[in-house]
């Protein structure tokens, strides 16, 4: 493992970052660009008058660039009696929609320029931490989004384990509302029963955003896993002295209609017996707040905003280096 500490006295380093760089220590396997191997899908209820129900669910089928590209070396936090130093990874997340459906439907589900669009964009940072933290949560992770939202969230990961890896179920079903609630939860049933299937390049796969995740598992079947490792974040996680670590900040507007709480994600790395490139695995969860809960709590509903991902490696291109 390499030794955070010892590369603090080095001095501040920012370059291009290559895989299996070892000052890179569990950030080694991510540095570089990664594309879609198929599809990535997303599912979001949103805040809608014209709905009888008063929110509609919005799916969208997209493709996406993943880039870390950037590697800050030595990055120092001073304190009275001890120092942090720190490994920064920076990233870059594109996604362009590649189809989209609503329900119930409407009239600007394409977003503004519609399919084909870039929906989403997002700079941020993945840091980990060679000493004095709480543990187990050795990375944190910083987001920017667009709509305004910065995110704060801390996390771990583990040395690489043999295998598949293990993708856990997701509930997509708002908190708060009883699934006894169907006429509520008509959105959720529809694309239950006929689940979304975006464009003919998906080859018959279909996303249920009542069980998200499993796409992601349906994705592995029948490949041999030699290895993978796990990087997983949350913004709710708690230190010793039960105070939560992260959080996300949000711009007024969003804080009085449709709040973003809480995030969490989870991304596998893994290297599959036949395949040259790595693969890497994401599914992330943002719960966005609206609306009074119906099942009798004095809390709003948290609905789940589902993002799941299969993504490979593709080759390292030199950056021209930075103006001096």
């Amino acid at each position: 493992m390499v030794d955070i500490q010892k590369l603090m006295g080095d001095g501040r380093i920012s370059s291009f970052a290559e895989q299996n760089d070892p000052e890179l220590g569990l950030f080694d396997i991510l540095a570089g660009t990664w594309e879609s191997a198929n599809m990535g899908w997303n599912m979001i209820a949103l805040p809608d008058g014209t709905s009888p129900m008063g929110y509609r669910l919005l799916l969208n089928q997209y493709k996406e660039t993943l880039s870390f590209s950037k590697k800050l070396i030595g990055i120092p936090n001073r304190g009275l009696k001890h120092d942090q130093g720190l490994i920064g990874l920076d990233y870059e997340q594109v996604i362009h929609q590649v189809a989209v459906t609503d329900f119930p439907p409407s009239d600007h589900r394409g977003a503004v320029k519609g399919p084909k669009s870039e929906i989403h964009h997002e700079p941020g940072l993945f840091l980990q931490m060679g000493a004095h933290f709480e543990k187990p949560f050795n990375l944190a992770r910083l987001a920017n989004i667009p709509h305004g939202n910065s995110v704060l969230a801390l996390g771990f990961a583990e040395e690489k384990i043999q295998g598949r890896p293990d993708i856990p179920f997701e509930r997509g079903l708002p908190i708060g509302v009883p699934e006894s609630d169907l006429q509520y939860l008509e959105p959720y049933l529809f694309f239950q029963n006929d689940p979304f299937e975006g464009t003919d390049l998906t080859d018959g796969v279909a996303f249920d955003p009542t069980r998200p995740n499993e796409l992601l598992d349906k994705a592995n079947k029948g490949k041999d896993f030699l290895w993978h490792r796990r990087y997983h974040f949350d913004t709710e996680f708690k230190d010793s002295e039960d105070r939560v670590t992260g959080g996300i900040l949000n711009i007024p507007f969003i804080e009085k209609e449709a709040d973003a709480t809480e995030m969490r994600s989870t991304f596998w790395v893994s290297k599959i017996k036949g395949e040259e490139a790595l693969h890497l695995q994401y599914s992330q969860t943002v719960m966005l707040d609206f609306f009074e809960a119906r099942d009798g709590s004095s809390r709003k509903i948290k609905w789940p905003h589902v993002s799941i991902n299969t993504l490979r490696k593709v080759e390292d291109q030199a950056l021209e280096p930075d103006p001096a």
